[in-house]
């Protein structure tokens, strides 16, 4: 009986990346800080934003914490090749140098306890979610508020505060971004909420912030950018179909799966399929070794991988395989993934390629789709960029 108990149990720690959550921790107790924002020329005063014991009282907690010096420009040793291209001072609709850091200061801050509205599909407290801001506390030639938005959503048992250095890279280039957990789904039996109402909550997360103390200000919600790692590229996916306000789709090696033992429904909808409604354009980064396993159940089927969203989603769309790269290989630290990062095998190119590759080509993604930029370099199987990237490979586009 107990080995049985033991095998149940790793049979769903091992379908981790289509499933819930672990109920995280906070992601922002930087508020206690006095550290200023960091000058992205200089590189001074950084200070790691440091997100784990925020109070829960529903307040707005503002948090002056800042990047390291070092997020803005990916290392030379992590195979991501950088354009030294100077960074343009105008409306952004230009080429500019998507690989460096951006021209904008950013601070963050925390809502706890937002409550969503039922009308999503959620109830009680299940509609309680944790939001963190990540927002530039500067202004440039073509970049002041209000700032477009980007809506980052994470993986099964992943917690937000793993996507910061996504968050910080889009803050610098002039988004405000918001990362989130929910606060009631996780456990040794996962409870889920079921990814009809994930996507509808995520859908209306934006304007709910904006309607919240002086947030309305900073952010242009008619421009809206939703990304999503694992189970987070789903409910991402479904908060774009037929969705006004959304312009662009970015999705870190997703998965259109449902939680072990449930089947699909109306509660539990395709998310590749939702794409086929969506008339925005859509940037699918899958991991070649996503269909591994190291307990008998890969982490990104092949049925339901990245593959099947690229396969749905309508023009403007790029697909691009990562090389030697595993489903968790995302996040900013697997040392502090615990449970999640366990079951999901990693290549050989490292984390910190994937994560900078990744990064940039959000940016250059966001930028097109609110700033009409010229990304073909970034975004295209030729481009001058992508293409000296030996990471991604086998591109694909429509």
């Amino acid at each position: 009986m107990a080995a049985n108990r033991v095998r149940v149990l790793v049979f769903g720690l091992a379908l981790s990346a289509c499933g819930t959550p672990v109920q995280p921790t906070n992601d922002a107790s930087a508020s206690d800080r006095a550290s200023p924002p960091v000058d992205v020329a200089t590189g001074e005063d950084a200070a790691v934003i440091e997100d784990s014991s925020a109070p829960m009282d529903g307040t707005l907690i503002e948090d002056t914490g800042v990047a390291p010096a070092d997020t803005g420009v990916a290392p030379a040793d992590t195979g991501v090749v950088v354009d030294t291209g100077v960074v343009s001072a105008d409306s952004g609709a230009s080429a500019s140098d998507f690989a460096g850091p951006g021209p904008l200061m950013v601070s963050a801050s925390t809502i706890n306890n937002v409550m969503l509205p039922t009308s999503t599909g959620c109830s009680g407290n299940d509609c309680r979610v944790n939001v963190f801001v990540t927002a530039p506390s500067n202004s440039a030639p073509g970049r002041a508020a209000p700032f477009p938005v980007v809506v980052i959503s994470n993986g099964f048992q992943i917690s937000a505060s793993q996507y910061q250095s996504y968050a910080i890279r889009l803050a610098r280039w002039g988004y405000v971004v918001l990362r989130w957990d929910t606060t009631t789904e996780g456990g040794v039996i996962p409870r889920s909420i079921t990814h009809r109402a994930l996507g509808n909550m995520v859908r209306q997360l934006p304007e709910t912030v904006a309607a919240m103390g002086a947030m309305g200000a900073m952010m242009d919600t008619r421009k809206v950018v939703f990304a999503g790692h694992s189970r987070g590229g789903k409910i991402s996916a479904l908060a774009v179909s037929g969705n006004s306000n959304a312009l662009a789709f970015v999705g870190l090696d997703p998965v259109d799966a449902t939680p072990p033992g449930t089947p699909a429904g109306p509660e539990y909808p395709s998310g590749a399929a939702a794409l086929a409604s969506f008339s925005g354009s859509s940037v699918i980064l899958g991991a070649a070794l996503g269909n591994t396993s190291m307990f008998g159940m890969p982490c990104a089927p092949t049925a339901s991988n990245y593959q099947t969203f690229f396969s749905m989603a309508r023009a403007p769309a790029l697909e691009v395989t990562l090389a030697q790269t595993g489903h968790v290989q995302f996040i900013d630290s697997r040392a502090a993934c615990t449970t999640a990062c366990l079951f999901c095998p990693s290549g050989s190119t490292t984390d910190a390629t994937v994560t900078s590759l990744s990064a940039i080509m959000l940016v250059a993604a966001s930028e097109r789709a609110t700033r009409g930029a010229d990304a073909s370099a970034y975004l295209t199987p030729g481009g001058s960029w992508l293409s000296m990237q030996p990471v991604a490979t086998m591109p694909r586009v429509r």
